[in-house]
């Protein structure tokens, strides 16, 4: 994927999900108040996958919302220790497309809940459509879930998951607008956006004592910093948290290498240590493979 197609991909098609909605009167609410979805988050950040599932069969059954978003982000997560749209990706898609209803009209009568969750599913969809290159259905995703979107964007400091949301898309369409000749127009239909507010409240979400927000907050502004804004130390010092804050996950792991690479750092023996460490990894054969080689395109 070029680096315009990646810039698309954060700001409109990788918006992370929220994990509360605006319910009656305008109030906050929160959907998904089981702690072990917090714990899953980070089991599946450190690729501890068993613990992971483990986790989610503890989740109450009468909560359908936070057992549906284990699920995808457990697909997510597997997907990416794989080669090319393995099965995981492929059940992602499926279950994406059936929460969304990618084939039917949104009813306007849709609850709290579910318009949450064709949220959260809507961003996963369009992850994997931006994945298959389908701009169409990715597209078409995207305005299924633009709604939600700008209700965020209104009430942007209203929790840390709107904060989360709100600074993503600030920041990476304020620097597409400034960056991009190609991606600008697209732009002119998507609400405005501001570049300091973006960046204040991705700043804000890394010191959340939540783990998905701190974490996801660290990778928006790493990818961001690097690949909108060209700003390599700031997007290092955001890898470098993740990395040290999850040293088994190999995706940050290689990513950090990457950057290292970008800045004429020598890189060598850490790739050599890297290597080793997924070789002796609890991964399974096929996924050691994956990221050997992912690693070998680092030089």
């Amino acid at each position: 994927m070029g680096l315009l197609q990646r810039a698309l991909a954060i700001s409109i098609f990788s918006l992370l999900s929220t994990l509360s909605y605006a319910g009656p009167n305008g109030k906050v609410q929160e959907v998904i108040p089981d702690p072990n979805l917090y714990k899953l988050f980070q089991a599946m950040y450190n690729f501890q996958f068993s613990k992971a599932d483990s986790l989610k069969a503890h989740i109450s059954p009468l909560n359908v919302t936070a057992n549906s978003v284990a699920d995808l982000y457990s697909l997510w997560w597997k997907g990416l220790t794989y080669d090319g749209f393995n099965p995981h990706l492929k059940q992602l898609e499926s279950k994406t497309h059936s929460i969304v209803g990618i084939s039917n009209q949104e009813s306007p009568n849709d609850n709290g809940d579910e318009r949450f969750l064709k949220a959260i599913a809507g961003t996963f969809g369009i992850r994997v459509a931006s994945i298959k290159d389908e701009k169409r259905t990715a597209l078409h995703i995207f305005l299924k879930i633009k709604p939600t979107l700008n209700e965020i964007l209104e009430l942007p400091r209203a929790n840390e998951e709107y904060m989360l949301v709100a600074g993503v898309y600030n920041l990476t369409a304020a620097g597409i607008r400034k960056n991009s000749f190609v991606l600008r127009p697209f732009f002119i239909f998507l609400p405005t956006s501001n570049e300091l507010l973006g960046r204040e409240l991705l700043l804000e979400c890394t010191k959340s004592l939540s783990v998905p927000i701190a974490t996801e907050a660290h990778y928006f502004l790493f990818k961001i910093e690097r690949e909108i804004y060209s700003r390599k130390a700031e997007a290092m010092e955001h890898i470098k948290w993740l990395t040290q804050s999850y040293p088994n996950n190999f995706v940050f792991a290689i990513e950090y290498l990457s950057l290292c690479s970008e800045m004429d750092n020598s890189i060598e023996k850490q790739k050599v240590s890297l290597k080793k460490k997924i070789i002796t990894s609890n991964l399974n054969q096929k996924q050691k493979e994956h990221f050997l080689k992912e690693l070998n395109t680092v030089d």
